[in-house]
């Protein structure tokens, strides 16, 4: 009996004395050692400060806006907030928000009594790329000689875009509103509004097989001990893993894939992020997704843009694999016929809906693509890691943009748009 006891002690022991040396690794070097992907699940007291020990953004940076639709939680960053954004290859932009909280260049001030032009988007419309200044409702605006205003904003999507609208923007009379749809993540925003109305949320949109993890961490411990958190969500995440597949939308994802353009080859999501846009691609070619969900949020841009006296401009952005689809060349051959497949669908839909409720159509994938067959290997439209616009990718939607705003009659038309692809 002696004997077991001794060995039982001498195992806590050494647990305890791992677990103190792993705490201290962790306080040390937190940003090597916790992935993003798991400190989101900590603690949120423990998690906000370790995000803000690493420069993250935080819950304490935003509020809250009120929204009308039933959505989820709309956090919008307080005024003079300063934002970073993690754009991969160990590059992190930081920008210093106006005072609305959105992130515009000095002349693009919100101060303006009227504006002419307001840009509403996510992460393909914001400061994602170095400078305010570089962002297409930015350049836009000094192609066009309007003023204009970026409510650009990471993470949302259409249901979001209306509601910033809503909000802020009728209030500064503006001539054109430019709502800037994503094929990659879009649907996926507006599912999480149907999922937050109480829809079933299909095992595609990611993390509906997640445990919640408040009841395990909520005590001293879990609110103080990084490793303690650690070891929780790990743990977590290997029990799900081990949960069997209710869908072939869920199964797993390879979404990497290579550029070969000539002689070059450019390695494209080498970390495999964005796996949503797979999952959708697959839920809606087997049925279990509907882009009517883009329905509501045209109809009510459709309503504001009659209402207040506006041309409303739906513009889609097209994902990178989709603007360079003669030299893609994917990891999993699968997503060769898939991905344009899911691409073609959302602007059949998007272009159709658009048309019937008479907001301007404007799909900017045809001279993305003659872009890219032109410049080859040079001058790349898209990020290889981000997967984002380049600045050269947001200098072609303005350009694209401003060709389709002086076409309809709302400033002079200039001997440059001949030549825009």
């Amino acid at each position: 009996m002696r004997g077991a006891v001794r060995r039982g002690a001498a195992v806590v022991a050494f647990v305890g004395i791992v677990g103190v040396l792993v705490e201290i690794a962790l306080r040390v070097a937190p940003g090597a050692l916790i992935p993003l992907r798991l400190l989101e699940r900590f603690e949120p007291s423990l998690r906000d400060g370790i995000a803000r020990e690493l420069g993250l953004n935080t819950a304490s940076q935003t509020w809250i806006l009120e929204r009308d639709d039933g959505g989820p939680l709309l956090r919008l960053f307080k005024p003079h907030a300063t934002v970073s954004y993690d754009v991969g290859d160990g590059i992190r932009h930081s920008y210093a928000m106006d005072e609305l909280g959105f992130c515009n260049a000095a002349r693009d001030a919100w101060s303006r009594a009227q504006i002419d032009v307001l840009a509403i988007g996510d992460s393909f419309t914001a400061c994602l790329i170095g400078s305010p200044e570089a962002t297409w409702p930015s350049q836009l605006g000094q192609l066009l000689g309007l003023s204009t205003y970026n409510f650009g904003l990471s993470g949302i999507g259409p249901y979001e875009y209306v509601q910033i609208l809503r909000r802020f923007g009728l209030s500064k009379h503006p001539r054109v509103v430019v709502m800037h749809l994503y094929e990659g993540n879009d649907l996926r925003d507006a599912l999480f509004v149907q999922a937050a109305r109480g829809a079933p949320r299909p095992v595609a949109l990611g993390g509906a097989e997640r445990y919640d993890l408040t009841p395990v961490l909520d005590h001293p411990l879990g609110r103080n001990s990084r490793a303690v958190d650690l070891a929780v969500v790990w743990t977590a995440r290997a029990l799900e893993g081990l949960r069997p597949l209710r869908s072939a939308a869920a199964a797993a994802v390879d979404f990497r894939y290579e550029l070969r353009l000539g002689e070059r080859v450019f390695a494209f999501n080498p970390q495999n992020t964005d796996q949503d846009e797979v999952r959708h691609a697959r839920a809606l070619q087997l049925g279990a997704v509907s882009l009517a969900v883009f329905d509501e949020p045209l109809e009510r841009f459709a309503a504001m843009a009659r209402e207040h006296g506006f041309v409303p401009i739906v513009s889609y952005a097209p994902s990178a694999h989709t603007v360079y689809a003669p030299f893609v060349h994917f990891a999993d051959p699968a997503l060769a016929e898939l991905m344009p497949w899911f691409s073609a669908a959302q602007r059949r839909h998007l272009a159709e809906r658009a048309g019937a409720l008479g907001l301007v159509w404007v799909d900017q994938t045809p001279a993305f693509q003659a872009a890219a067959r032109e410049r080859q290997g040079r001058d790349l439209l898209y990020e290889a890691t981000a997967l984002h616009c380049s600045v050269s990718g947001h200098r072609l939607s303005a350009e694209i943009l401003a060709q389709v705003i002086r076409g309809l009659g709302l400033v002079a038309a200039s001997p440059a748009d001949a030549a825009t692809p």
